[in-house]
C-alpha cells in the first residue's frame, strides 16, 4: 500500500490483516520499519521474527543474509502473514520477504517500491466531505454541527482519530492490537 502520510496505510493494513487472518493459521509477523524516521535495520527485524518463530537466540546468526535464509526456512512449511509497515524501500524489505507462496505479505510505504512484485493499492487522503461524514458517525451529527469550524479544520485527522478509538466503532485496529510477532516475541 502506497500513499501520503496520514492516508491511513497502517490502519488499513492492520484492518486487512485482521480480515485475512484465518487464511494464515500459523500467525502474523508485524514490523514497524520506521521508513520515514530512522529506518529499522532489517537484521534486527529478522532477529525478532526468528525469535517469534521459535528459533533460540543462541541459534540466530549474526549475518543478515544468514538470518534471512533461516527465516525463509522457518517459514517454508507455514502459512504466516508478514506485515511490513512504513518501509523505506526495496533494500530494507528484500531480506524480510518470505521465500514461499504459502505466506502473505502486506507492505506499507509512502513511495512506490517497484522492485517488489505484487498487487499495489494506492491510498489518498479522504476528501473533506467524506472525512466529515466519518467524523459525524464517530462523534454524532449534533456534536459535529456544534463544532463545525473545528471539524472542518481538523477533518484531515479523522482517520487517525478513528483508527485509534478503543471501542469497536473504529474502522480499523492499530498495530498494537493485532496479534503480532515483533522483537519481543510472538503474541496470539
Amino acid at each position: 500500500m502506497v500513499g501520503p502520510a496520514g492516508a491511513g496505510k497502517s490502519a488499513f493494513a492492520v484492518h486487512l490483516a485482521h480480515q485475512v487472518r484465518d487464511d494464515y493459521p500459523d500467525g502474523v509477523l508485524y514490523a514497524n520499519l520506521r521508513g520515514t524516521e530512522q529506518p529499522a535495520d532489517p537484521s534486527a527485524v529478522l532477529a525478532g521474527f526468528l525469535r517469534a518463530l521459535g528459533v533460540p537466540p543462541a541459534s540466530i546468526p549474526d549475518d543478515t543474509d544468514e538470518r534471512s535464509r533461516l527465516a525463509r526456512s522457518a517459514l517454508a512449511d507455514r502459512r504466516v502473514l508478514v506485515v511490513l509497515d512504513d518501509a523505506s524501500g526495496a533494500t530494507q524489505v528484500q531480506a524480510l520477504l518470505p521465500g514461499t507462496g504459502s505466506c502473505g505479505v502486506l507492505i506499507t510505504a509512502r513511495a512506490e517500491i517497484p522492485a517488489v512484485a505484487g498487487k499495489r493499492i494506492a491510498l489518498g487522503m479522504l476528501a473533506q466531505p467524506d472525512a466529515l461524514a466519518m467524523l459525524a458517525g464517530l462523534v454524532g451529527a449534533d456534536r459535529l454541527a456544534a463544532e463545525t469550524a473545528a471539524a472542518q479544520r481538523d477533518s484531515r485527522a479523522v482517520w487517525i482519530f478513528a483508527a485509534s478509538r478503543p471501542d469497536r466503532r473504529r474502522p480499523a485496529g492499530r498495530p498494537s492490537t493485532l496479534d503480532t510477532a515483533t522483537a519481543g516475541g510472538r503474541v496470539g
